[in-house]
């Protein structure tokens, strides 16, 4: 006879009506109810759920449901990346960039090519990289017999595309390499031109020549429909992107359309920017086109010729956490397995760094099965107990507490949180995590005049989303108003 095997949904919804009953008097108190009423909610939204609850700064766990079994866990994975990466790396971590030649100086006029190399900076900026064109004018630099090249070498592969679901090419699954700028991503931006019948005009952010545009598009008068396409191609031989913009765009519109897109070649797409940006600042290059090659180290006897530092890491890790940068993520694992592990930095040397962070706190191993720094994966496997000792930990440190929980996203104000639990007597601090069929939360919950808690819920196997994050929303609010005494 077929063994019979319980809907799990059913399971959690009985598990919530047990809380309630075993209450004395059948009268559950309020945090059994709050309990109940999560347990009771996720059985109508996803297959699994895993909670931890931990009073703060004890650290003694105060609800734990499932919290040893091995879940998806989606972005929360990002908040072991970075408490590793501060544990390894110090707050105060800053990444270099550095700008160096073996070729010559006539006068004023470089003679031979201008390499970048980075230390796997996560935050290098246009703005940033015109400090550094700046730096090289103000040594009397005035133009470059050579072209502008990229040594990616401080990671192995030298690049590579982080894809969780196809098409890879979106821009949310990221394409990392040792020196990259404006997270290896530009905007495309399309306007109407100033007569009916021209093809549209195109531009870029940051600016440079590394994509070009197929024009099959026009400007039609003010009352059609806007029918644009903006499409990718094949790079041409030089590695520079091609776009196929089609359709048409009524000539009313101030801007019709933008777009993102991830850099296919991060080589081509640096020097392009820099050499837009260095000859923004007067500083002339003379082999201006890309030539093809394949990427490169620069040679053994270069020398810098100028440096950028950036700010420190506890800075730099917001964009990381608030706003769930997929990107930042990936290069931060790698740039902590060079630094730790010696140069290349790899996806393996950074999650080997990961890996015996978690077992300093306790994580066993078979609760954390690490594949990204991003959680771009539906193999990673992390339980609500492995990610509640992150918390506790970071909650307990004060060498890097303040910069992790100061990177947080903040109910109703910044980060992926900020149109969420608006609440002005609730504050919540938190990493949150989202697929297709996965969400959760992690962070910290605290009210004026009632205890903090530090707190984990995942959800797994979601066939409701939106309930799903009713669910948990609906939680926090109450544990931070009602949760029970330390």
């Amino acid at each position: 006879m077929a063994t019979l095997i319980p809907d799990p949904r059913i399971l959690l919804a009985s598990l919530a009506v047990v809380l309630l009953l075993s209450a004395p008097d059948a009268r559950a108190t309020a945090w059994e109810q709050i309990q109940a009423q999560l347990l009771s909610q996720a059985g109508e939204a996803a297959g699994s759920l895993g909670v931890e609850v931990i009073a703060l700064p004890s650290g003694h766990p105060l609800w734990s449901h499932r919290a040893m079994e091995p879940m998806i866990p989606a972005s929360l994975l990002k908040a072991a990346t970075s408490y590793a990466a501060l544990k390894t790396l110090g707050p105060g971590h800053r990444f270099r960039t550095t700008a160096q030649t073996n070729g010559t100086m006539e006068g004023s006029t470089l003679v031979g090519d201008l390499w970048l190399k980075s230390e796997g900076d996560i935050f290098w900026t246009a703005e940033r990289a015109s400090s550094l064109a700046l730096q090289l004018k103000a040594k009397g630099l005035e133009a470059i017999r050579g072209r502008i090249r990229v040594d990616n070498s401080h990671f192995s592969p030298p690049f590579e595309r982080v894809c969780l679901d196809e098409p890879c090419e979106d821009s949310y699954n990221p394409m990392i390499s040792g020196t990259a700028i404006e997270f290896n991503s530009f905007l495309a931006r399309v306007r109407p031109a100033s007569s009916v019948g021209k093809p549209p005009r195109v531009e870029w952010l940051p600016p440079g020549a590394y994509a070009r545009v197929l024009q099959q598009a026009r400007t039609a008068s003010r009352k059609s429909r806007s029918t644009l396409v903006l499409e990718r191609l094949e790079p041409d031989t030089l590695g520079v992107m091609r776009l196929q913009l089609s359709g048409q765009i009524p000539i009313s519109r101030t801007v019709a359309m933008e777009r993102r897109f991830s850099a296919e070649r991060p080589a081509t797409f640096v020097a392009e920017v820099f050499t837009t940006i260095i000859e923004s600042s007067g500083i002339r290059v003379e082999a201006r086109t890309p030539d093809g090659k394949a990427p490169e180290s620069m040679p053994a006897d270069a020398r810098i010729l100028a440096e950028d530092l950036s700010p420190p890491l506890a800075e730099t890790i917001h964009g990381l956490n608030r706003h769930s940068n997929n990107f930042m993520a990936e290069m931060l694992l790698r740039a902590m397995g060079a630094a730790a592990l010696g140069p290349p930095g790899t996806e393996a040397k950074g999650l080997a760094v990961m890996s015996k962070v978690m077992m300093a706190l306790g994580a066993e191993t078979e609760h954390c099965v690490l594949k990204t720094g991003s959680g771009l994966s539906r193999s990673c496997r992390m339980s609500p107990r492995s990610l509640g000792r992150i918390l506790v930990a970071a909650f307990s440190d004060r060498a890097l507490g303040a910069a992790f929980m100061n990177s947080l996203a903040v109910n109703g104000q910044e980060g992926t949180m900020r149109r969420r639990i608006s609440s002005p007597s609730v504050t919540i601090r938190g990493k949150t995590g989202t697929l297709r069929d996965v969400t959760g939360f992690a962070g910290y919950v605290s009210s004026p005049g009632r205890p903090s808690y530090a707190v984990v819920i995942l959800f797994n196997d979601v066939h409701h989303l939106g309930r799903a994050r009713e669910a948990m929303d609906s939680f926090l609010e109450k544990l931070a108003l009602a949760g029970p005494p330390p």
